[in-house]
């Protein structure tokens, strides 16, 4: 059971009130201009804490009738008494009743006593119910003419009822779950009205015993009314804000959680793809491996051949024009008639200066393959990607036993055509007195010979784009270094470095052969089948192709630089694994881009180093074609100072 009072803390044993309840007795129909009271009012307070002060008002809409009040005895029972003779002319009364704690009179706070009005409307037999200080929601119970009926207060503890009282008894009853128990007339704990007021023609018994309203100023009202309410709501809507805040923080906590995984899932996921690199991409950079080794070996045989050419024309020591035109002749119709007299030429009749190839059947391929190759360009340079040329393996300090050098097959054609093209006639050699008489031939000589430099530069650029490449630096073999503990192995590539002993130590490095080796191996992904050259349907004949005997003949088995450009410039787009190895990560085929744009970069040196020298060409071409304008002038102005000097007596 729950204490009439809001403030349960201090006032819960204020009144303690198992059962409150009003019981009106019978009344009667007064006159309308007349109330007169034969019988005295009673209204009896039972089960009270004792002390418990009850004031009551009877009031008018215009004044007070009557005023008494009472104090709850040790038996927790008061009486409520009302003049005998209370009688006026009036239709609408109203009783006024208050309950509050007595026990000290300095702490009574009006706002919060128990209050209850019963309004009487005599002449329409309507009474009108209202009430405050309640518990929230408690119930209120009525019983008229043998109905029951069930009211509850407001969430503010506020109770008001409206009603029609035709005849009979109504009994009230509050906080109370069983009003035919606990709102029997004569039961101690109850409220009951006794007694009744007579008029006119007799009378039944009236109303009493209604709770008022004791504030007066406002503030207790408001108090009472809604403070206790309001806090208890803030409180819940508090614990609920606090409650739901927690889970949006909850939410929130989640929501960074999961982004943050995800997050880290999204870096991990493309890092693992950014970062996996591509067939594709290794093999480019496999393939460039041995490019700028094989460069610089071409920028040496460029200069070789330079300095050979350059000597021949200018008649050095050592060369078949040192002596003049005769000794240079009779070395290249010797030369010639050896190794590139083809006796079917001028209508086979060059097989007096070759008697040796009259007869081809004797010859053997390689010899009938050389034929004419000081003057065919084509078959020479051109057709070949790479050429057996090396113009420094021979250490001038240390030459061959006969003095002269070891050349190939390449290298002497390369120089015969060389001779053929820019020298066909070497200087006479000029004798002690024809120098002295005139120097400028001396000095003619020599332009002619600057300006077969500008000549054969091209020439010379293309041989040595195209000599092979060179012996790559190989790995160093770890069983050739000294014995080390067998808790330790040497890092090949720094000796004198120590590292944990390893599974399976490397004996050889990767050297820089590495690069055109598998730009051979891309060429066995073209197709290319061994050749069955004598039709036995056996490819393994000595006779017959082999795959790598092919790749062999148009790449060269050390691969020039030209050769490796033109692997990485036009071979490798042939090959249709390069396009499908493009449906790969972005990050992949970005670095792809940016090798290809490597390799372009590099094909446009090679291409702007080829214009500078066209420059030069041209350059030289105007040059001659004003060199006799030239001549005349200046040979005129001479004439002219000539004429103009005094002549001497």
């Amino acid at each position: 059971m729950r204490p009439l009072f809001k403030n349960q803390k201090s006032k819960r044993n204020i009144i303690l009130v198992c059962v409150i309840s009003a019981a009106f007795l019978t009344y009667g129909i007064l006159s309308s201009t007349a109330l007169v009271g034969r019988s005295p009012m009673q209204v009896r307070v039972s089960d009270v804490k004792p002390g418990t002060r009850i004031s009551y008002d009877i009031k008018t809409a215009l004044k007070t009738l009557y005023s008494g009040s009472a104090v709850v005895n040790s038996d927790g029972m008061a009486q409520l008494s009302a003049p005998a003779d209370l009688s006026a002319p009036y239709g609408k009364i109203a009783y006024d009743l208050t309950i509050k704690d007595g026990s000290d009179d300095s702490a009574i706070d009006n706002a919060k006593a128990l209050n209850l009005i019963m309004n009487l409307d005599k002449g329409n037999n309507k009474l009108s119910l209202s009430g405050k200080g309640f518990e929230g929601f408690d119930k209120f119970f009525l019983q008229k003419d043998g109905k029951e009926e069930v009211m509850h207060a407001d969430w503010s503890g506020m109770l008001k009822k409206d009603m029609s009282i035709p005849g009979g008894q109504l009994k009230m009853a509050f906080q109370t779950s069983n009003l035919g128990r606990d709102a029997a007339l004569g039961e101690v704990g109850k409220i009951e009205v006794l007694g009744g007021l007579t008029g006119g023609g007799g009378g039944a018994g009236l109303f009493g015993g209604i709770f008022g309203e004791p504030s007066r100023d406002g503030v207790g009202v408001a108090r009472a009314r809604y403070m206790q309410s309001i806090m208890g709501m803030t409180k819940v809507l508090t614990m609920v804000m606090v409650m739901q805040t927690q889970i949006i923080g909850e939410f929130f906590d989640a929501k960074i959680q999961l982004t943050t995984q995800r997050k880290i899932q999204e870096l991990k996921a493309r890092a693992s793809k950014d970062y996996y690199p591509s067939e594709q991409m290794c093999r480019i950079g496999t393939f460039i491996r041995s490019v700028a080794h094989t460069e610089q070996k071409s920028e040496i045989d460029k200069a070789a051949l330079n300095k050979t050419l350059m000597n021949y024309y200018l008649g050095v020591m050592g060369t078949s024009s040192e002596t003049g035109v005769d000794n240079d002749e009779t070395s290249r119709v010797k030369q010639f008639a050896e190794k590139y007299c083809d006796p079917r030429d001028n209508n086979n009749s060059l097989s007096l200066m070759c008697p040796d190839h009259a007869d081809p059947t004797t010859l053997l391929p390689a010899q009938i393959e050389r034929f004419n190759k000081d003057i065919d360009y084509t078959r020479t340079v051109d057709d070949k990607l790479t050429l057996d040329v090396d113009f420094a393996d021979n250490d001038p300090t240390n030459p061959p036993s006969n003095m002269s050098p070891v050349l190939t097959n390449d290298e002497e054609d390369v120089i015969a055509l060389a001779k053929n093209l820019y020298m066909p006639e070497v200087f006479i050699k000029p004798d002690e007195n024809s120098i002295k008489e005139d120097l400028r031939i001396h000095y003619r000589s020599r332009s002619y010979a600057a300006k077969l430099a500008v000549a054969h530069n091209s020439f010379i650029n293309i041989i040595g784009m195209k000599s092979e490449a060179p012996e790559g630096q190989k790995g160093r073999d770890a069983s050739a270094l000294p014995n080390l503990p067998t808790n330790m192995q040497i890092d090949t590539t720094h000796p004198n470095v120590r590292v944990p002993p390893i599974s399976t130590p490397p004996t050889t490095g990767l050297d820089e052969d590495a690069g055109w080796a598998y730009m051979k191996a891309l060429f066995r992904e073209f197709g290319i089948s061994a050749i069955d050259m004598n039709n036995d349907g056996n490819t393994n004949d000595p006779d017959d192709l082999s795959v790598e005997e092919q790749i062999d003949k148009m790449l060269g088995k050390r691969p020039s630089y030209y050769a490796q450009m033109e692997v990485l410039t036009k071979k490798i787009y042939q090959n249709p694994t390069f396009y499908t190895n493009l449906y790969d990560k972005p990050a992949n085929v970005k670095r792809i881009g940016a090798a290809i744009d490597a390799i372009s970069l590099m094909s446009l040196r090679d291409r702007y180093n080829s214009e500078l020298r066209q420059e030069m060409l041209a350059a030289t071409l105007v040059e001659q074609g004003l060199t006799p304008n030239m001549e005349r002038v200046s040979s005129e102005i001479y004439n002219e100072i000539k004429t103009e000097q005094p002549k001497e007596h």
